[in-house]
């Protein structure tokens, strides 16, 4: 007879399980020291969401009448800061 070595019974089972019924396989290649000359980097901090600190992206919803944009992860709405004021739908800071 094996013994489970695993801390929790049936904890191996259950990640064997949804591994098996995973559709996506995720993997990282992390290089942190390789320079990036092709990186533009923008003359100002990122906007970042008050509740959960993600950062605005162009997959976050903006509504640029009433100057808030809606986290991705949290959907709390947050506001542009004063100086946006003129912001508009066309940035004049497109990277890519």
């Amino acid at each position: 007879m094996q013994e489970n070595t695993t801390p929790w019974p049936g904890e191996f089972d259950v990640a064997v399980v949804v591994h098996s019924k995973c559709v996506i396989q995720i993997a990282a290649s992390i290089q942190p020291i390789r320079p990036h000359v092709d990186l533009q980097v923008l003359p100002y901090h990122p906007l970042r969401c008050k509740t959960c600190s993600s950062v605005l992206n162009p997959y976050c919803r903006a509504d640029f009448t009433a100057l808030i944009w809606i986290c991705l992860f949290c959907f709390q709405r947050n506001h542009f800061p004063q100086h946006y004021q003129l912001i508009s739908q066309r940035p004049k800071d497109q990277v890519g």
